[in-house]
């Protein structure tokens, strides 16, 4: 059985960046970024019809950064040349995180993606959620 896993953000202080501090003011650039998420597994109940939860914070690497977009005017329809890509992983790796507050829960353990490198590219439907910036 497949339980959905519900994760919510919470942003970490300013990152580190191979070593250097980025300011994230001026960066023109895609980076790897450290976030904090928390996860939160389905409550389910135990065989004395008890409540269990299972939630936890879980550290990944993700991108962040910003890239150089670009519209032109066209005489057809839409009426413009779009150029937006986005700053997306060109890597990943996959690992499994135990949470921390799950008592008396089964399987107190998500899979996590964590990014290996990152750059400015199209998003790719296959493996990213591009709502809008395909068309």
């Amino acid at each position: 059985m497949v339980m959905p896993l519900v994760l919510s953000l919470a942003l970490t202080p300013p990152p580190l960046c191979h070593a250097t501090l980025v300011d994230p003011r001026t960066t023109l650039q895609c980076h790897v970024r450290s976030y904090t998420f928390r996860a939160t597994k389905p409550p389910i109940v135990n065989e004395n019809g008890d409540p269990v939860t299972c939630q936890g914070d879980v550290r990944v690497s993700s991108c962040w950064g910003r890239c150089d977009s670009s519209e032109i005017g066209d005489y057809k329809m839409p009426f413009k040349i779009s150029n937006h890509p986005v700053c997306t992983y060109t890597g990943r790796v996959s690992r499994t995180v135990r949470l921390s507050q799950c008592a008396g829960y089964p399987d107190p353990t998500v899979q996590v993606f964590d990014a290996t490198g990152c750059a400015c590219q199209f998003c790719n439907s296959e493996t990213q959620l591009c709502e809008k910036l395909n068309g």
